[in-house]
């Protein structure tokens, strides 16, 4: 299933300037993507911490089933693996950005990761 994001200017204002085709074509760190392919089985991440302790940022999950606006996932490492979780879209402003302005995506707070990195 393909979650799209819903993009908006934070400063009303400034809407004019930036066109909403312009909004979905950024891609930053932080932020899922404006065009989110979800499949059953697939491990993905998740971006923002919605319930401590449980589902916190990083989160590593598996799709168990998707519905349009909520994603079913269960928790694939660590003291709550096995868990089952309804994720639903929640609005996401990116943190650290070069953007001359300020907006919104409301998405589910997910990320595919099919292979990760660990730095420490």
């Amino acid at each position: 299933m393909t979650y799209t994001s819903i993009n908006r200017m934070v400063d009303d204002g400034q809407s004019v300037q930036f066109p909403v085709e312009f909004l979905n074509s950024i891609e930053i760190s932080g932020l899922p993507p404006h065009c989110l392919q979800l499949k059953t089985g697939m491990p993905v991440m998740l971006m923002r911490s919605l319930k401590p302790p449980e589902l916190i940022n990083g989160t590593r999950c598996i799709v168990v089933s998707c519905t349009p606006n909520v994603a079913e996932v269960e928790i694939a490492a660590g003291a709550y693996k096995g868990q089952r979780h309804f994720i639903p879209r929640i609005p996401l402003e990116p943190f650290d950005t070069q953007l001359p302005f300020n907006f919104q995506r409301r998405q589910l707070p997910l990320r595919p990761c099919f292979g990760m990195t660990i730095n420490n």
